[in-house]
């Protein structure tokens, strides 16, 4: 009994060794300038684009996709009028949105959109009523819902 115990946890052991994935590097790691805080992920198909507090650039806006082989910058970095916190990101038809908490406008809500050249804004800068915190970004048919 004691042997065949053995033998089934040995085999559940080789099927999960056989099954197990694991965590592949995307292009080069620590590919920001500097300390990148508020990290966020979106797919666009199979490129991954990431949204980030970007320290090295007064702590303004950063968003970088993989293109295949390197991380590259969308637009330029830092695009953000002021100092961000709780950014996210979020893909719609092939653009890239962001949503923060913008400290150009007293900590509340911003939406900015790639339009292929620049980062614009969507609606009004800072349009919420008080502080955006926890920001979170979702996208429905090229509209963006924000929920903070």
């Amino acid at each position: 009994m004691k042997t065949i115990l053995t033998l089934i946890v040995s085999i559940l052991i080789l099927v999960n060794i056989s099954i197990a994935q694991s965590w592949n590097l995307v292009g080069s790691a620590a590919f920001s300038e500097g300390e990148a805080f508020s990290q966020c992920i979106a797919l666009d198909g199979e490129t991954p684009y990431v949204a980030y507090l970007d320290r090295a650039n007064g702590d303004k806006a950063t968003v970088m996709k993989f293109n295949g082989s390197s991380w590259e910058v969308v637009g330029v970095v830092g695009f953000s009028e002021g100092k961000v916190n709780s950014v996210n990101i979020a893909i719609s038809s092939g653009i890239p949105y962001v949503a923060y908490s913008d400290a150009a406008n007293e900590d509340k809500a911003t939406v900015m959109k790639f339009n292929g050249s620049n980062w614009v804004n969507v609606g009004q800068a800072g349009f919420s009523s008080g502080r955006a915190t926890g920001v979170s970004l979702a996208m429905n048919k090229d509209i963006p819902f924000i929920a903070f």
